[in-house]
């Protein structure tokens, strides 16, 4: 008994112990004068709480479930895609820097940010988990309306003014916010999309700006008296009475969460509703996991958007992506993406250091990196990197974006041939990529998954159902530079239900892929001796239930296996794609398509290839037909 009794004794000590510990660790806003439900700013006061955070040993930053307001520290208006207009200093909920081992727990709390604001920040945090509370603007920097009326000359919208305000004035709608105002002078212009009444999907066959492309936003509105707003102008083809139309008054403006230098990363249990630019951001980052974190539709406020960009875009990370459980809804941009960024070199300095000029320094002392002659852009010798150098900020030549300049220092001299407008690619932050159980659904414009990484990639028990392409793996050498090339890629088991609604229907480099899958690369094999940009992608047992023919767009690939899939032929859209033919294959080796379940009422089993020869092509399925582009032929549409 006396053993029992001492047994039971160090238990409860230990238990008393630990609990006294975690106690000890636990850092409540509360107690830093963060109050929830109050409505007023806590960025001043979580400031303070973040800072009792550093030192401590697996510290939790606890918000008690509530209401919780973030509000800038000034209204003065970003411009991203303005060089001329300078950006302001970005205003920051939570912030941090060099925390190792936190936990922020939400506790199922929400947290309302306003005006132009970005969620967070995390430079240099080790094993940082972020959990458990949900993300909204009050007043989102997307509009929401209604089409009530539809005649030759006009549209009748209807706008819910309490959730988005707005004026008529002088025949111009005007849009208000939180310390902004935009008119239609401005995005408007440009920039908005249509959803499906009953579906609340992209709208099939609809792309960007069907309204603005159509002058409903450049000409005179009235103010009718039952509350509508007549738009005067030809109303596009696609809408119909009932539909959801989106306006947008910010697109790639501000991050939502953005992490750099960070490592062993884990989002769970998040509903991010909206943000001003990508949901989710990472930059030289080690090991990420998405698991339940969703840039998703607030459904209770009658959207159909959320977060104003990607859902979640990685530049340049390294270890393993991983995206499980994850359903992103109504995000404005790509689900996923996944890349290396090409640094162009813009000049050459001397014989160990070259000049570039980009948005963000991807690239740091000690990284292996890859030279990549431009005219082959296949990857070539590698050097270490010694020393990077900021210079004052310039505009580059090759990307869109505001950029900046830097000097970089490598530890031994160039490779010979290497001039200015070659550019490398780094080797050291390149990730695994692992995807399973998530859905990629019509309910965001654009395309599904994109990815280009050297690293092995699963896709896997997935179900996709994507307005545009579903899975895009890139490589682009003319305006984004995002790289590079693939070189271990398993598909499979996934359901791919009815994708590409609006796809590429006419060859408009704006419209949203040309197949299910769709391989693409801007620079593309031509000799029978070049190696590949891709290499080793297998595509099988997976599931296709598809309206149309394309299933497979691919450019210098080696290796590309169609195998074990099924194909079932659906009548629930309309075909319309320019793409005729089941495989569209332009320099691509070592292709089997062999093994796979073809629905007999799949009639498009056509093979289209050019800078290839038939022994490229191994097919041991019934009914197709081999076919010869001309040279002319063009696979990859240019911007």
């Amino acid at each position: 008994m006396a053993r029992k009794s001492m047994r039971f004794v160090s238990t409860l000590l230990a238990f008393l112990l630990a609990t006294f510990v975690n106690a000890q660790n636990i850092v409540n806003v509360s107690d830093y004068g963060v109050v929830p439900d109050s409505r007023i700013n806590v960025v001043p006061a979580l400031k303070e709480a973040i800072k009792a955070c550093e030192g401590k040993e697996n510290p939790v930053l606890l918000f008690p479930k509530g209401r919780y307001d973030f509000w800038p520290s000034t209204l003065e208006i970003p411009y991203l895609y303005d060089q001329t207009i300078p950006i302001v200093p970005e205003n920051v909920g939570i912030a941090l820097k060099g925390i190792d081992n936190l936990t922020i727990d939400g506790d199922g709390s929400e947290f309302i940010f306003h005006s132009y604001m970005q969620i967070m920040s995390a430079d240099s945090c080790s094993n940082l988990t972020v959990r458990d509370f949900s993300v909204d603007w009050d007043r989102p920097m997307i509009s929401q309306c209604d089409v009530r009326k539809i005649g030759p000359s006009f549209v009748d919208v209807y706008i819910d003014r309490r959730e988005y305000p707005y004026i008529v004035d002088n025949g111009k709608l005007k849009f208000i916010g939180e310390g902004w105002e935009e008119t239609s002078r401005g995005v408007l212009l440009w920039f908005n999309n249509i959803y499906d009444k009953d579906t609340k999907e992209i709208k099939y066959n609809t792309w960007d700006s069907p309204f603005a492309s159509k002058d409903l936003f450049a000409r005179q509105c009235e103010e009718l008296p039952n509350g509508n707003i007549r738009l005067y102008g030809t109303p596009p083809e696609a809408v119909d009475e009932g539909d959801i139309l989106t306006i947008f008054h910010s697109f790639y403006t501000m991050f939502g969460l953005r992490f750099t230098n960070c490592k062993d990363l884990l989002l769970k249990d998040l509903s991010i509703y909206h943000a001003l630019g990508y949901g989710v951001s990472c930059e030289r980052c080690e090991n990420i996991t998405l698991d339940n974190a969703n840039m998703t539709v607030n459904e209770s406020k009658g959207r159909v958007f959320s977060v104003t960009s990607d859902a979640c875009n990685f530049t340049n990370c390294k270890g393993l992506a991983k995206l499980i459980n994850v359903s992103h809804t109504g995000h404005s941009d790509d689900w996923l993406n996944i890349h290396s960024a090409y640094a162009v070199i813009s000049s050459i300095e001397n014989d160990r250091t070259v000049k570039i000029t980009e948005e963000y320094p991807y690239t740091g002392p000690g990284d292996e990196v890859w030279f990549i002659d431009r005219s082959t852009s296949g990857r070539k010798e590698i050097r270490v990197v010694e020393s990077v150098e900021q210079l004052p900020t310039a505009k580059s030549d090759y990307q869109p974006f505001p950029t900046m300049t830097f000097l970089i220092k490598f530890t031994e001299p160039l490779p010979e041939r290497i001039v200015p407008g070659d550019f490398f690619e780094n080797k050291t932050y390149t990730c695994d990529l692992e995807m399973r159980d998530c859905k990629v659904l019509r309910r965001h414009r654009a395309r599904g998954v994109l990815f280009t990484t050297a690293g092995k990639a699963l896709i896997e028990n997935n179900y996709f159902a994507s307005a545009g392409t579903a899975i895009l793996i890139n490589g682009d050498t003319d305006r984004w530079y995002e790289g590079g090339g693939c070189e271990d890629v398993t598909i499979r088991g996934n359901f791919f239900d009815n994708c590409l609604t609006s796809g590429n229907r006419d060859g408009d480099r704006h419209q949203w892929g040309e197949a299910v899958i769709t391989i693409m690369p801007s620079f593309n094999t031509v000799g029978r001796n070049d190696e590949t940009y891709h290499k080793h992608i297998h595509i099988y047992d997976n599931i296709f239930r598809t309206f149309d023919a394309p299933l497979v767009l691919a450019r210098s690939t080696r290796d590309l296996q169609f195998m074990g899939n099924t194909i079932i032929k659906t009548y629930d859209y309309k075909p319309y794609a320019w793409q005729r033919s089941a495989f569209m294959l332009d320099g691509c080796r070592e292709v089997k398509i062999i093994g796979n379940s073809w629905d007999n009422a799949y009639q498009d089993r056509l093979i289209q290839y050019k800078n290839m020869i038939k022994s490229d092509i191994k097919v041991k399925d019934k009914g197709f037909v081999l076919e010869k582009l001309p040279n002319d032929f063009k696979t990859y549409l240019e911007w």
